[in-house]
């Protein structure tokens, strides 16, 4: 089992496994963050599937998360929390080397299981793999943080949807007219979840395709910032999935069954809107995601206005704050079916 997970890390594969196998630790370090943003956790609170070890388990871990308020000076000892549905510890002989025709079942029903989403093994099967792993992802980040809204989750699963219909020309063609602090670390905090639902597929023996999972089918910055910006503004569903009937009655299958993930586990989400006022973001001047300099941009749907209602809730920017610098995005793949 130790010589597979080597040869699995070497392979760039379960790195979360490796580490926790070899040297009993797991990390997780922050990324873009607002310091101003009180409302949504940092990232490593969000995506710790540990507890505290306050009962001298044998199995438990050395946890380096950067939070505020966390010196780093010694690492918190942690114990995984339990499976609820799996019966005993997985197996990992089992997940990672039987070949009969019932292992994928399994090894599918270990992953949901992992984000709690058991119950839905039945329900997901109508989606590929994409969609499924958007739909653990947003489902945990909304139970986890419990601050998400309601127009938080439709730019997250509008922007899944449509991102896997747009061609590359199309996605080189995206433009936005300013950038919202708060989708930015919202953007950030997915991204970072999508390398930890990564490695969990990986653990329990790839039973979706580690392709299929890869940010270019599940997600891009500059088109979930895009739906978040009409989200908050009160565009209709038509609109963020731009029209295409097919396209809304997916986003609303999937929209149904995160929410009522999330009202189950009693986290169910709100509507909060957030409209924007220009003084609370910074207009794109010169680089946008792909760092070439250019003018104002300007996004082609509908985007609120500057005197749109200053709602509490909303701060205004710190005077001494910068702006964001830009990088650049995932790469696209060129196939564009």
């Amino acid at each position: 089992m130790s010589q597979a997970a080597v040869e699995k890390h070497m392979r760039a594969e379960c790195f979360l496994l490796y580490n926790v196998l070899y040297d009993g630790v797991v990390d997780c370090s922050n990324s873009l963050e607002d310091e101003d943003e009180v409302e949504l956790p940092p990232q490593a609170a969000v995506l710790s599937a540990f507890q505290p070890d306050c009962y001298g388990h044998a199995v438990s871990v050395k946890e380096w998360f950067v939070f505020p308020g966390n010196p780093l000076q010694e690492p918190t000892r942690v114990t995984p929390k339990p499976l609820n549905y799996t019966k005993g510890p997985p197996d990992l002989m089992a997940l990672w080397f039987r070949t009969d025709p019932d292992v994928k079942t399994i090894q599918a029903s270990t992953l949901l299981d992992v984000f709690d989403l058991y119950e839905f093994t039945e329900e997901l099967k109508q989606f590929d793999s994409p969609v499924i792993a958007v739909i653990c992802l947003v489902t945990y980040i909304a139970i986890q943080t419990r601050q998400l809204s309601l127009e938080d989750v439709d730019a997250y699963l509008s922007q899944a949807v449509c991102v896997r219909f747009k061609s590359f020309t199309e996605m080189q063609q995206l433009r936005t007219s300013v950038v919202d602090p708060r989708a930015v670390q919202l953007g950030s905090l997915f991204v970072r979840g999508l390398t930890y639902l990564i490695a969990a597929n990986s653990a329990c023996g790839y039973p979706f395709p580690m392709g299929e999972l890869m940010p270019w089918k599940t997600f891009d910055g500059l088109l979930f910032h895009s739906k978040y910006l009409q989200a908050h503004s009160g565009s209709p569903k038509e609109e963020l999935l731009e029209g295409n009937p097919s396209w809304i009655s997916l986003f609303l299958s999937v929209r149904d069954l995160v929410l009522g993930a999330c009202r189950r586990r009693g986290a169910p989400v709100q509507s909060q809107p957030r409209r924007l006022q220009y003084r609370d973001a910074w207009p794109v001047e010169v680089d946008d995601l792909r760092g070439e300099s250019r003018p104002q941009l300007h996004h082609t749907t509908q985007q609120p206005t500057a005197s749109a209602h200053y709602q509490q809730g909303y701060r205004p920017r710190h005077p001494k704050r910068g702006r964001y610098q830009l990088a650049p995005r995932w790469p696209k793949s060129q196939n564009t079916d």
